[in-house]
């Protein structure tokens, strides 16, 4: 009951703020306002109250006067420091004096109740006057962080049957009336300050991650937690205070990530420009951007898993699928630069390692999260597979004949293997793509239309884009061995042979 009653936001603590009061008593503050304050308080000897308060008296006083000389001889003064900061250590110490200087109050009214029932019309100017205590100090909320005290000690505490009935108020568990209009004003103030604190003080933290590296700050494998220690601080810390202060202060956080995401971005390609010369270094810069998406996406994603609609997740996750696409399109052409130039190397002067070094440079980060390191190495892999049949189709059989031996089929084979083995070492789940090549070997050997046929058709349910099968159709000129009339023939046999084979899958099994 006591927890459920903690996660209530400032509305409903406000709603149902006399709704948990029940006794078989009543007490000071139980008493009936229906009379009003005048009528309740016109028989009350003033003399009587205020030696109860401990205040001196005058003719002229009233009742209200009395209680304003009493507040200003017991109520704790504003923390010290004037307009400077405020810690949120020394603003809760001074809003709990100020809280237990309320029940003080109240408690010093308690001898007069055998005399006079009817007191209830006393006991809203305290908290009046503790209201007034609370706004005196909103000019000097200037952090996130102190409005969260603020906000938590009105909500939860002030409001709370802890606040005349814990061990040191026992002898009075009633909660006292409370003048719910002044009440709601300040709880909204504070929700105002909130607002504006939150925001100035994430984007502050996030602007800070920017600049701690300058322009190459996403080269941090540990960007993206250091970015959601920003974001989840102040979600977390919310939570203390009700459900839809949390809810409020992860939509103030998500719309502040998303502005950092612009800026991300725009940084991000300001850093490529200067490594588009040095596509290794483009690579290193996509796989960490990639790492640090992955790594905010991961943390948002269970916002837009539930049943009800989470706007500003979903909104968020979308801009990061958007940059995680352009950074492996990124990732991608420069992938093609370096392999391409390895390529041709390879295939002047060929070299049993070819690729392995690259690839290991880039690839085989320990702080790199696995399922983007995974994702990093497919595309290489397919990249490297594509660009080989491209290199192999682009050089002559006999040229290739010369420089590798006779055994070309072999050495491509043995290539294709070695590719694998280089992937499959730097993530075992890497996801296999030198099919199309482990089968050139078996092309070359073929020498009839007929078996042609069947190897090529094999090929092409192999592979993966409509690139690769021109590539595959190629092969049939470059091999060699085959009349220009057996070359259509066989394209036009491997086509018939492909769409009966697609058919075939299609049908009852």
């Amino acid at each position: 009951m006591e927890s459920s009653r903690k996660t209530r936001n400032a509305s409903a603590s406000i709603d149902t703020a006399h709704d948990d009061d029940t006794s078989s008593g009543r007490s000071i503050e139980e008493e009936t306002q229906v009379d009003g304050p005048s009528r309740a308080l016109e028989h009350l000897d003033l003399e009587t109250l205020g030696e109860c308060l401990q205040v001196e008296q005058d003719a002229s006083a009233r009742a209200e006067d009395l209680i304003k000389r009493s507040a200003v001889k017991h109520f704790p003064s504003p923390p010290p420091g004037g307009d400077g900061v405020l810690t949120p250590e020394l603003l809760r110490e001074h809003l709990n004096v100020v809280r237990r200087a309320v029940h003080n109050e109240l408690q010093r009214l308690n001898p007069l109740r055998k005399e006079f029932k009817n007191l209830a019309g006393l006991v809203p100017s305290y908290h009046r006057l503790a209201m007034d205590l609370v706004h005196a100090l909103l000019p000097r909320i200037s952090a996130s962080q102190q409005a969260f005290v603020l906000l938590e000690w009105l909500c939860n505490t002030y409001l709370s049957r802890g606040f005349l009935g814990d061990p040191d108020f026992s002898e009075n568990q009633q909660r006292s009336p409370v003048d719910m209009h002044l009440y709601s004003e300040t709880v909204i103030c504070v929700h105002k300050i909130l607002r504006t604190t939150l925001e100035e003080d994430v984007k502050m933290s996030l602007d800070v991650i920017i600049k701690r590296q300058k322009s190459e700050f996403w080269r941090s494998w540990e960007l993206h937690t250091d970015v959601i220690e920003c974001i989840e601080g102040p979600i977390v810390r919310a939570e203390s205070i009700s459900e839809n202060v949390q809810e409020f202060t992860r939509q103030v956080c998500y719309l502040k990530l998303q502005e950092f995401l612009e800026r991300f971005t725009t940084a991000k390609q300001e850093l490529l420009k200067r490594y588009d010369k040095s596509p290794k270094m483009t690579v290193e810069t996509c796989l960490k951007t990639l790492n640090t998406l992955h790594g905010l996406a991961s943390y948002i994603q269970p916002s837009t898993d539930g049943g009800t609609r989470d706007l500003p997740a979903e909104e968020t996750l979308r801009a990061l699928r958007a940059l995680e696409t352009a950074a492996r399109t990124s990732m991608g052409e420069a992938l093609v630069k370096i392999i391409k130039e390895r390529l041709k190397s390879h295939f002047k002067s060929r070299e049993e390692d070819f690729l392995l070094t690259e690839m290991k440079e880039m690839f085989s980060a320990e702080d790199c999260c696995p399922d983007v390191q995974k994702e990093a190495l497919d595309l290489a892999y397919e990249r490297v597979c594509a660009l080989y049949l491209y290199q192999l189709v682009d050089t002559k059989k006999k040229e290739l004949e010369k420089r590798w031996g006779p055994d070309v089929g072999q050495k491509v084979t043995l290539d294709a293997q070695h590719l694998h083995k280089t992937f499959s070492d730097l993530h075992p789940a890497v996801r296999q793509q030198n099919h199309v090549l482990l089968k050139v070997e078996e092309l070359i050997q073929s020498q009839d239309v007929d078996s042609v046929k069947i190897t090529l058709s094999g090929m092409m349910q192999l592979c993966q884009s409509e690139k690769v099968k021109k590539l595959c159709s190629a092969l049939l000129e470059w091999k060699g061995g085959l009349s220009v009339h057996e070359v259509k023939e066989v394209r036009a046999g491997v086509q018939v042979l492909s769409t009966s084979d697609s058919t075939g899958t299609l049908g009852p099994e």
